[in-house]
């Protein structure tokens, strides 16, 4: 765990950077510490939580964060990784998603600090204004819902925000992967590229 100071316009706070989670079932010492500090076993409850969503990972992160909203604490998701995502071919549409998650979303790229100014203003305003965090709509009717329901609301989710022309492009990579990589067509393919770089050298040589 490591700690910093985290300067906002309404002041200065304690950041608090956490092991990675993917669901509030502690299984390692990590993830039992991370969970601690959430959770606020003995200690005051967090001010604030910023919940890092991978946006190449993001059907699997959802449904963690279906469990972070449920706990009520003030929360703004950072989309991360957004930038190796649209190479992918898959783009995110932050604004829809934040409707389904009831709570702000920032899209960051945390290599280069992009969105990051966003994110510190979107933290303040949430500071200032004490907004608590809220169960996602298509969650609230249900009340103890399964794993099986938070994958199929995370699937939902990011069916309804991620731009499916782009992420054809993804999905021809995805093709050429199957192709390359496969025992048989992988050969195949480097017999041919080996045949044709040999043809290309005795050719012109």
């Amino acid at each position: 765990i490591r700690t910093g100071q985290l300067p906002l316009a309404s002041g200065a706070y304690e950041l608090i950077d956490l092991p990675g989670l993917y669901g509030l079932e502690s299984a390692t010492s990590e993830e039992r510490i991370a969970l601690e500090a959430i959770l606020a076993t003995e200690n005051a409850t967090p001010a604030l939580l910023i919940l890092i969503l991978d946006a190449t990972n993001l059907v699997r992160n959802l449904y963690f964060a279906a469990q972070i909203l449920k706990l009520g604490i003030p929360t703004v998701v950072a989309l991360n990784m957004v930038d190796l995502a649209k190479s992918a071919g898959t783009i995110v549409d932050t604004a829809l998603l934040e409707k389904h998650l009831s709570t702000p979303v920032v899209a960051v790229v945390a290599r280069t600090g992009e969105g990051v100014a966003q994110l510190s203003e979107k933290c303040d305003a949430v500071l200032r204004e004490n907004i608590q965090a809220q169960v996602p709509k298509l969650l609230v009717a249900t009340e103890n819902p399964s794993d099986a329901m938070l994958y199929d609301w995370a699937e939902t989710v990011y069916e309804s925000c991620v731009d499916r022309e782009h992420e054809l492009i993804g999905r021809k990579s995805e093709v050429a992967d199957k192709i390359f990589t496969h025992p048989v067509g992988g050969l195949l393919a480097f017999m041919a590229v080996l045949f044709g770089v040999f043809y290309l050298i005795f050719s012109f040589a």
